[in-house]
């Protein structure tokens, strides 16, 4: 269903209960970025993208209200566990529009390979645990999903307006000038 972008316009979808799968596969990369303007107020835990098949290793997420808060959570199944990072300083479900961009590079040392934008402001992560060593794996392979990965467990509710994905690593001057569109 289309609902009222950050605009003004008719362009954003609105997301309940169910998911949408928009690529089977996609290209191989070490670096990655996910843009994305949502809207919500959902309180339990809801999944924005997924990247993977239900928790096999590798599997990639950003979610929100994971740890109950309403912050963005972001993380990477690895052996036997999650390397999770959260962006503590925003509040995600207040019901207004917020400019997401997330940018994945395997080529970095774990630790630092996730860096967060939220209105055009890099985001400093907190990591949830011991955070292992295990780097993100090439998406290649992969289907992509919004909304969540099946029509039942943590399903994102609310709105999600111009998503886009490059395999590249934005710079600070191109997000900013996404966010300003």
């Amino acid at each position: 269903t289309y609902t009222t972008d950050r605009k003004g316009g008719n362009t954003a979808i609105q997301l309940g209960s169910g998911n949408l799968k928009t690529v089977n596969n996609l290209p191989s990369s070490n670096i990655w970025s996910f843009l994305f303007w949502i809207k919500t107020s959902q309180t339990n835990v809801g999944h924005l993208f997924v990247i993977g098949l239900n928790n096999q290793d590798g599997d990639f997420y950003f979610s929100i209200n994971d740890i109950g808060l309403g912050k963005l959570q972001i993380g990477c199944k690895t052996t036997n566990s999650f390397n999770v990072k959260y962006a503590n300083n925003v509040t995600m479900n207040d019901n207004t529009w917020k400019h997401i961009v997330v940018i994945l590079n395997s080529n970095l040392d774990a630790l630092n390979e996730i860096s967060v934008y939220i209105n055009s402001v890099k985001q400093t992560l907190t990591t949830q645990g011991a955070y292992n060593n295990n780097k993100t794996t090439d998406f290649a392979s992969k289907p992509l999903y919004i909304g969540g990965y099946d029509n039942t467990t943590f399903t994102y509710i609310g709105a999600i307006g111009s998503p886009k994905i490059y395999n590249r690593e934005l710079t600070q001057t191109e997000i900013t000038n996404l966010y300003n569109e």
